[in-house]
């Protein structure tokens, strides 16, 4: 459960990972622990690293997903249209919906947010198109 606490996301240890969900990507014993949310904290990742991994996929109802720029920008391929997503802006998800970030900028900060919480059991891999 998360209990009252500051995560300073200025801490390179804080950064281009998961910061607040379950285990293991969240340990039970951290404070930030849930079993409700999941929040990914992207800051200028490596665009190779973010994007080898990144597969089309979809959540079922009633996973949503949102996607909030903070700076630069990412591209995200939701169903057959890459959608640009800039600074303070928010990309909204729908369950069912196939998709995954196919390009950011060089400067891009961003944070994911998953509700209710999504595992590797309730994610579907979509055909690419």
């Amino acid at each position: 459960m998360v209990r009252t606490a500051i995560l300073d996301l200025n801490l390179a240890t804080e950064q281009n990972r998961w910061i607040i969900g379950s285990p293991p990507a969240v340990p039970e014993s951290s404070r930030f622990s849930s079993r409700v949310i999941q929040v990914n904290y992207q800051k200028q990742p490596s665009k190779k690293e973010l994007l080898k991994g990144e597969k089309r996929h979809s959540h079922p109802q009633p996973i949503e997903e949102f996607y909030l720029v903070l700076r630069g920008s990412i591209d995200v391929e939701v169903e057959k249209e890459t959608l640009a997503v800039g600074e303070r802006q928010i990309l909204c998800v729908s369950p069912g919906e196939c998709h995954r970030v196919v390009d950011l900028s060089d400067d891009a900060e961003f944070l994911v947010f998953r509700a209710p919480l999504s595992t590797d059991g309730t994610k579907t891999e979509c055909p690419e198109i």
